[in-house]
């Protein structure tokens, strides 16, 4: 599967969780999983496209967003 990046740096709030493949409600268990998947595909490794290094942290700010907004403890 080809990722391409669609995404502007600066994320809006209701692309987030699209970004990460969810919903919002989602637990953090869920999101947690999403994002490690996501990530391993995008591993440089594991991915040569142009665009991974920038979708993973796009994904990594995405999630610490939501992480810092919907699941504060």
């Amino acid at each position: 599967t080809r990722l391409r990046c669609d995404w502007s740096s600066d994320v809006c709030s209701s692309d987030l969780y699209s970004i990460l493949g969810l919903k919002r409600g989602c637990t953090k268990t869920e999101l947690n999983k999403n994002f490690s998947k996501i990530m391993e595909k995008l591993h440089p490794d594991k991915n040569k496209d142009f665009d991974a290094t920038r979708l993973a942290q796009i994904t990594s700010e995405a999630r610490d967003k939501i992480l810092k907004e919907d699941f504060k403890n």
